[in-house]
């Protein structure tokens, strides 16, 4: 680190007043830029994330309220075959999941990666993907529907839940969506390039400029340098 600091320091040391005003003025620039985009970007994430997160909370709790209308009023445990022989109209058959899987695309522009429901022990009994079925999943923490991030195999994922339960408030299971947004990185990441790109197109026209403003400067502090060493040599 002092070996580079040395070397920054050397290279604002030589060269005209000019050259070091401009470097000087591009260096803080920069700092100023990388440190406003990052903010933005944060910004940016944080409150998509929100608004995606609320989606999905909204979205797997009309799913459960859809499910808990279509169980008969007697249920007391959710199984594969309750779901199943349920007489509404909302049936979780291959064909609603397909649809609902490209109506979720469509709304977040981002994939589906698993849509589930689990019974009381967090078994899975209904998935998207049949080789999750069985899988034992975490325990629902909060007694209402909630959504959250989180990372799984080094993957940015968002998970939402919601609570299925019976006429009596018990508890019977519950809906699970995981959603895949990588997409969203992928926009902020062009974002990000887009704005550091436009910033360092801007900070160079400001060095250029800084460069033509300080000219005069310069030339006239070089005459009052010659001046001041005929001075010191006797040249009046």
């Amino acid at each position: 680190r002092e070996s580079l600091a040395r070397n920054i320091g050397g290279v604002f040391a030589r060269g005209s007043l000019r050259l070091r005003f401009a470097l000087g003025t591009g260096f803080l620039l920069s700092i100023v830029l990388v440190g406003l985009v990052s903010v933005v970007i944060y910004h940016a994430r944080v409150r998509i994330e929100a608004q995606l997160l609320d989606g999905l909370t909204q979205m797997v709790k009309w799913n459960a309220g859809m499910l808990e209308l279509s169980l008969p009023p007697d249920t007391t445990a959710l199984t594969l075959e309750t779901v199943k022989s349920t007489g509404s109209s909302y049936q979780f058959d291959s064909d609603n999941l397909l649809r609902f899987e490209k109506l979720l695309g469509e709304m977040t522009q981002n994939g589906l990666v698993d849509f589930s429901v689990a019974d009381r022990d967090n078994v899975v009994i209904l998935s998207m993907d049949e080789q999750h079925l069985g899988d034992r999943l975490s325990p629902l923490e909060p007694s209402a529907a909630e959504a959250h991030s989180v990372t799984q195999n080094g993957r940015w994922r968002m998970v939402a839940a919601a609570p299925v339960r019976n006429k009596a408030g018990e508890i019977l299971g519950s809906v699970r969506l995981t959603v895949d947004p990588g997409d969203l990185d992928d926009t902020l990441s062009s974002l990000r390039n887009a704005l550091l790109l436009a910033g360092f197109g801007i900070i160079l026209l400001a060095v250029l400029v800084s460069m033509w403003l300080v000219t005069p400067l310069s030339r006239a502090a070089h005459q009052l340098a010659a001046h001041a060493a005929e001075a010191r040599q006797g040249k009046f």
